[in-house]
């Protein structure tokens, strides 16, 4: 009897457990603002400047997306890269400004699971998951080992000018902003490295230039003076990094749906 009494209460306990499991809440910022990005300036100097704020920030207590089109939010909610992602064009030209308040205690691991909810709840955002074959640049390392320097113990930003740390990641996503087709990041270089400010100031002229021509702002087109597709690659090759065209069979989300214009804050 007390055997039975036993297997009795640990099957109510196990189904207890289960029952919390399928209950438990999904993660989600504590609170989020979410607006449209201001328009890029018409300038060239306005345009790099706004550029250079843009971005990600996250930190235990905040999760910041400076002029961040829906497109990379869906992508970095569901870690794929962007061009993973097919939907309407719109979704590429639609910036928002989103702050986001984690909930105390919070990993800053689980910030996609929050944007995933926030573009639920807000955006209305429904997906199907595929296959398909991407064309692609592969960045890789040369025979002789990259001449990236990686970050200094004592690194100062305000004594280095010159250069600045950057992971191999985030070399990656800045190329694919300036070039044809996304870089696959296959160099398996963990940490910061020293990025030339000239290279990243030239691969961000070659990316506002294809901007501005997409957006059909030929007032600051013509003023922009970015490097081509092949000083681009050379520049690669120097630091002994390889830039190789493959086809890869990838992950494809499909949006279903997806609301242009967000609830209200």
């Amino acid at each position: 009897m007390e055997k039975s009494f036993l297997r009795t209460g640990s099957a109510l306990l196990l189904a207890a457990a289960i029952g919390f499991g399928q209950n438990a809440p999904r993660p989600a910022f504590e609170v989020a603002s979410v607006k449209p990005s201001p328009p890029l300036p018409r300038d060239l100097a306005g345009g790099l400047a706004q550029l250079s704020s843009s971005g990600v920030k996250i930190n235990p207590a905040r999760a910041d997306f400076i002029r961040v089109s829906l497109t990379d939010l869906i992508a970095r909610a569901y870690r794929v890269r962007s061009f993973q992602i097919s939907g309407p064009d719109w979704m590429n030209t639609a910036h928002f400004d989103i702050f986001a308040k984690l909930p105390d205690g919070a990993s800053t691991d689980s910030v996609p699971e929050m944007l995933q909810a926030l573009l639920a709840d807000r955006f209305k955002l429904t997906m199907q998951r595929s296959e398909k074959e991407f064309s692609v640049y592969v960045l890789g390392v040369g025979k002789g080992g990259s001449k990236l320097a990686p970050k200094p113990a004592d690194y100062e930003p305000n004594a280095n000018r010159v250069a600045m740390p950057m992971t191999i990641e985030s070399y990656a996503k800045l190329l694919a902003n300036a070039l044809d087709r996304p870089v696959l990041n296959q160099t398996q270089m963990e940490g910061e490295y020293m990025v030339p400010m000239e290279f990243i100031s030239g691969v961000q002229k070659r990316a506002l230039a294809q901007y501005v021509a997409r957006r059909g702002m030929p007032d600051i087109t013509d003023a922009v003076s970015a490097p081509s597709f092949s000083e681009v690659r050379g520049a690669v090759e120097a630091m002994a990094l390889s830039l190789e065209p493959r086809k890869l069979p990838l992950t494809l989300l499909v949006i279903d749906h997806l609301e242009r214009t967000p609830t209200e804050n």
